[in-house]
C-alpha cells in the first residue's frame, strides 16, 4: 500500500513537473519572439522615460529627491535604478535589464496566483499560463512607442510597483487558502507597503485588497495593528529623510507628491485618460463591450453544451447546436477579438465584487474582482491594455483567466469545451493584439544612435533632428561645465548628452506651470542659475488641453528665455518638417532675441 501511495505522488509530480515545464518553455520562447520584434522599440526618445535614466545618475551625484530634485512618485524605483547603475554601468541596456527582470518577477507571480486559485496540477497550470501569455504579449513588451510597456517603461514607478503588488497578491491568497502563516502574511503587507512607496495608486489598490480580505477573513487583529504601526514608521521616515530643510529646497509634498491636486491641467489630462471626459458615450461604449463579449462567451457556453445533447441520443440537434454555435463563434472572434474587451472584464469584476461581498465573502473570485476595481480608476471608461492600462489592468489577467476558464465551467457544468473555448478567446485576443502592435512596431524606422544607446522612433523627423543635436553637442558642449535646460520636456537629452540640469525641474507641462505662484519659482531658480543653454523642441499639448508651451501657458518663463537667450541653432530633418529642436545659447550682455 504504502509502495502505490508513493508512486502515485511520484507520478502526481512528474505530472505536474511536466504541465511547468511546457508553460515556461512556451512562454519562453514567446517571450524571445517579442523581444527580437520589439527591439530598441521601447522607450520614447522625449517624453517622461528621461525622467528615470537623468535622475539615477542625479541620486549617485548625491542630489536628494524631493529636496534638491522634483520627483513625483515614492522613492523606490529612483533609488533602484542608481543602485543598479552604480553596480552595472549607465547605459541604456542596463536600464531595459532592469526592466526585464521587473517584468518577469511580475509574470511569474502572475502565474502563481493562475496555480494557487486554478485549484489542480492541470488547471492550476492552465489558469497560470494564460495569465502569463495575456502580460507577456499584452503588458511585457507591448509598445506604442511611448514606453508603455515594461522593459522601458514611461515610469519604473509603475512597473515595480505593479510588481511588488502581484506578489503582495500572490503571499496573500498564499495566507488566507493554503498556509495561514504568520511571515508570508507580514511579507505580503511589507510587499504592499512598498508598493504604497513606489508609486501611490498601485499601493492604495493593493492595500485595499488587503483590507478586503482582512475583514473577510477575519485576519489577526495584532498582526494587522503591526502592519500599520510599520507603515507609520516608514511615512514618519520618509517625511524626515526628504522634507526640505530650509526654503532654498523643495517642499515635498507641495512642490512633489501633491503638487498635481488641483490642477486644471491635471483635471483634463486625467479625465480623459479615465474617459470621463465624454461620460455619456464611453459608458455607451462600454455597454456595448459588455454585449459583444456576452455574445462571444455565450457561444462558447453553447459550444460546450453540444455533448450533453448528444449523450441523451439527440445526435443530430448536437451536431447542429456545435457546429453553428463555433461558425458563429468564430465569426464573433474574428470581429471583436479586442484588448477593448477588457472593458466588459472591469463590469464583471464589479458585479461579483457586490454579489460575492454579499453572499460568498470567503471566495477567492472576490479578491480578485477587488484587485481588479480597485486598480481601475485612472483608466474607469478605457479599461484595457493599451496606454495607462499596460500595467493598470495586469490585475484583469489572473482574473479573467480564473474567471472564464475554471468558475464559468463549473458554474454552466459544461467543463472541458466550455473552458477550451474560453482559452480560443484569450488566444484570439493575444493573437489579434500580436498584429496590431507589429504593425505599429513596423512604423517606427528611424533609429536614434546615443552614446548610452540606440531607439527605434516613428519617422516625425524627432529621432534626426536629435541625432544633429547629439552630433552638435558632442563636438561644443563640456559636459563637466555646461549646463542645460530643455522646455517643454525632453530631460533625456541631459541623459544623452551627460549635461546637467541646474534647477530642480526638469518637466514644464502644463499641470507643472500651473500657477504663478510656481511660475515664480521656476523663473527664480533660472535667474539663480542661468543654465549655459535651453533646448525648445516640438511637443504636442493637445492631451493637456494646452495649444503649447508659450501660445497659452509658461508667459513669464518665455519672457524670461527671451529676454537672456538668443537662437544658436534649429535641428530638423529636414525643411519645414513638423518636429524641429532649437538651440539657444545664453547671451551674457542679456540681449537675447526670442
Amino acid at each position: 500500500m504504502e509502495g502505490e501511495i508513493l508512486e502515485r505522488r511520484s507520478r502526481s509530480l512528474v505530472f505536474r513537473t511536466r504541465w511547468h515545464v511546457v508553460a515556461w518553455s512556451v512562454l519562453a520562447a514567446g517571450g524571445f519572439l517579442l523581444c527580437l520584434q520589439s527591439y530598441e522599440r521601447w522607450g520614447d526618445p522625449t517624453i517622461d522615460l528621461g525622467r528615470d535614466l537623468y535622475l539615477s545618475s542625479r541620486v549617485l551625484h548625491g542630489q536628494v529627491l524631493y529636496r534638491a530634485e522634483q520627483y513625483n512618485y515614492g522613492p523606490v524605483a529612483p533609488y533602484l535604478l542608481a543602485a543598479s547603475v552604480a553596480l552595472f554601468g549607465d547605459q541604456l541596456l542596463v536600464f531595459e535589464s532592469v526592466g526585464a527582470l521587473v517584468g518577469l518577477a511580475t509574470m511569474v507571480a502572475l502565474y502563481g496566483i493562475g496555480l494557487l486559485v486554478g485549484g489542480g496540477e492541470r488547471r492550476g497550470a492552465l489558469v497560470g499560463f494564460f495569465s502569463a501569455l495575456l502580460f507577456l504579449r499584452l503588458s511585457f513588451f507591448a509598445s506604442s512607442g511611448s514606453g508603455f510597456n515594461f522593459v522601458l517603461p514611461y515610469s519604473y514607478a509603475a512597473t515595480v510597483a505593479t510588481a511588488f503588488a502581484a506578489w503582495s497578491f500572490l503571499l496573500l491568497l498564499h495566507h488566507l487558502y493554503r498556509g495561514r502563516s504568520l511571515s508570508g502574511l507580514l511579507a505580503s503587507g511589507a510587499l504592499a507597503l512598498a508598493a504604497l512607496f513606489t508609486k501611490a495608486e498601485v499601493g492604495a489598490a493593493i492595500a485595499m485588497v488587503h483590507g478586503l480580505a482582512y475583514w473577510t477573513h477575519r485576519v489577526s487583529r495584532k498582526a494587522v495593528l503591526g502592519l500599520g504601526a510599520a507603515a507609520i514608521v516608514l511615512f514618519a521616515v520618509f517625511v524626515g529623510v526628504f522634507h526640505g530643510r530650509d526654503a532654498t529646497e523643495l517642499a515635498l509634498f507641495a512642490e512633489n507628491v501633491g503638487k498635481f491636486a488641483g490642477s486644471s491641467g491635471t483635471s483634463f489630462f486625467f479625465r480623459m485618460v479615465a474617459g470621463l471626459d465624454r461620460p455619456l458615450a464611453g459608458l455607451l461604449e462600454v455597454l456595448g463591450d459588455v454585449g459583444k463579449a456576452t455574445l462571444i462567451v455565450g457561444t462558447g457556453v453553447l459550444i460546450g453544451s453540444a455533448p450533453a445533447l448528444s449523450r441523451r441520443g439527440q445526435r443530430r440537434a448536437a451536431v447542429l447546436l456545435g457546429t453553428s454555435s463555433a461558425a458563429v463563434f468564430v465569426c464573433l472572434l474574428g470581429l471583436w477579438a479586442e484588448a477593448v474587451l477588457f472593458r466588459a472584464t472591469l463590469v464583471a469584476a464589479v458585479g461579483l465584487l457586490a454579489w460575492l461581498v454579499a453572499r460568498r465573502r470567503r471566495d477567492p473570485l472576490l479578491l480578485l474582482a477587488a484587485f481588479v476595481v480597485f486598480s481601475c480608476p485612472r483608466i474607469l471608461f478605457q479599461y484595457h491594455p493599451l496606454w495607462y492600462g499596460f500595467y493598470l489592468a495586469v490585475p484583469a489577467y489572473p482574473f479573467a483567466a480564473y474567471l472564464l476558464g475554471v468558475r464559468l465551467p463549473e458554474w454552466t457544468s459544461r467543463s472541458r469545451l466550455t473552458a477550451a473555448a474560453m482559452a480560443v478567446i484569450a488566444l484570439a485576443i493575444v493573437v489579434r493584439f500580436h498584429v496590431e502592435t507589429g504593425r505599429t512596431l513596423q512604423k517606427m524606422t528611424s533609429r536614434l544612435v546615443t552614446s548610452k544607446g540606440a531607439l527605434r522612433d516613428f519617422p516625425i523627423g524627432r529621432a534626426e533632428a536629435i541625432r544633429g543635436f547629439l552630433d552638435h553637442a558632442e563636438r561644443h558642449f563640456v559636459p563637466v561645465r555646461d549646463t542645460m535646460v530643455v522646455f517643454p520636456e525632453a530631460v533625456s537629452l541631459n541623459y544623452f548628452t551627460g549635461v546637467r540640469n541646474p534647477t530642480a525641474y526638469y518637466h514644464f507641462l502644463p499641470p507643472e506651470v500651473d500657477s504663478p505662484a510656481i511660475e515664480r519659482r521656476i523663473v527664480a531658480e533660472l535667474e539663480a542659475t542661468r543654465p549655459d543653454h535651453v533646448v525648445l523642441h516640438s511637443r504636442d499639448l493637445t492631451e493637456y488641453g494646452s495649444a503649447g508651451f508659450c501660445v497659452d501657458y509658461a508667459f513669464e518663463i518665455c519672457a524670461w528665455i527671451e529676454r537672456n537667450y538668443s537662437l544658436e541653432r534649429v535641428f530638423q530633418a529636414q525643411e519645414g518638417a513638423s518636429w524641429r529642436l532649437v538651440l539657444l545659447r545664453k547671451n551674457e550682455r542679456g540681449l537675447g532675441k526670442g
